[in-house]
């Protein structure tokens, strides 16, 4: 069996060390890539001047038990790849190319999950136009879909929608929440995306498909990547959706299933400090 390992599996020395040494006795095939281990090094810079030293060190031995578990592919397999992080596209693109039956990886999500549920994790403060990332998003959603004669249907009916929360979660949270409902919806699928403001909320409104309305709680679906080029997340999307609800309540918010729609609400940045919002673009985003 092939095994993909990730950065985040790789720079702990003893889960390192565990799993290796697991996949050497069971005779697995680990796999990684020069991006993963570039990243591995990375994050050993926290340890000091030396953590980096050490990695390289360690990327060394592993490069000589394992020549042939280093693989690389064509750009353009990472290029049609959506995940709800897209940082995370070039693993999933590593055991594409590798042919990997699992991937050691996503447990970054996991801990933010739990730290998040936890309430020892806080989202970054600041300002972001919601309106406008989700018009970007839905854009590039959209050319993926075309191929399954499905639709994404932006209409924004906010004449604001700039969030009291920083760019980067923001668009993290808008991602995680969009690619699964893409990848969750069926050839031929039309889902439409309402976009209001209530007082001093922005609410979120979309169509459930067809996949998630057939589980009794869109939270909890086992559905799980199909291996095409849109993707909910390495743990399904019961998970992803449960991540995209701490993700706003942390914002102070909230997702919720209501009827047949998810609706996620988010607060509205108030006071003067509000920036002009985009959202006087054209209502729809379809392709």
């Amino acid at each position: 069996m092939k095994l993909l390992f990730d950065t985040c599996v790789l720079y702990p020395t003893v889960m390192r060390e565990m799993l290796l040494g697991a996949a050497d006795a069971m005779g697995w095939q680990p796999l990684w890539s020069t991006r993963i281990f570039d990243e591995w090094v990375h994050a050993a810079g926290k340890l000091g001047p030396e953590g980096p030293i050490f990695a390289r060190g360690e990327v060394a031995l592993l490069r000589a038990k394992w020549p042939e578990a280093e693989i690389s592919w064509a750009p353009s397999l990472e290029a049609r790849l959506w995940l709800p992080d897209p940082a995370d596209c070039h693993v999933l693109a590593a055991a594409i190319a590798g042919d990997s039956a699992r991937m050691l990886a996503g447990f970054d999500e996991l801990d933010r999950l739990v730290r998040l549920e936890g309430g020892v994790l806080d989202l970054e403060p600041g300002s972001s136009d919601f309106g406008a990332i989700l018009r970007k998003q839905i854009e590039q959603l959209q050319t993926v879909l075309s191929s399954r004669v499905a639709r994404l249907e932006f209409d924004c009916k906010a004449t604001t929608a700039v969030l009291a929360l920083e760019q980067q979660d923001a668009e993290m949270l808008a991602w995680r929440l969009l690619a699964t409902i893409a990848a969750t919806t069926g050839a031929g699928e039309r889902i439409v995306l309402e976009l209001r403001q209530e007082d001093d909320q922005l609410s979120l409104r979309s169509a459930i498909p067809a996949t998630l309305a057939a589980s009794k709680d869109p939270f909890s679906t086992q559905t799980r990547p199909s291996g095409g080029a849109l993707s909910p997340g390495i743990f399904g999307a019961g998970f992803s959706l449960r991540l995209a609800r701490a993700e706003a309540r942390a914002a102070g918010g909230e997702l919720a299933q209501e009827a047949d729609r998810l609706v996620l609400t988010l607060p509205l940045l108030t006071g003067a400090a509000v920036p002009p919002s985009r959202v006087d673009a054209p209502d729809s985003a379809t392709g």
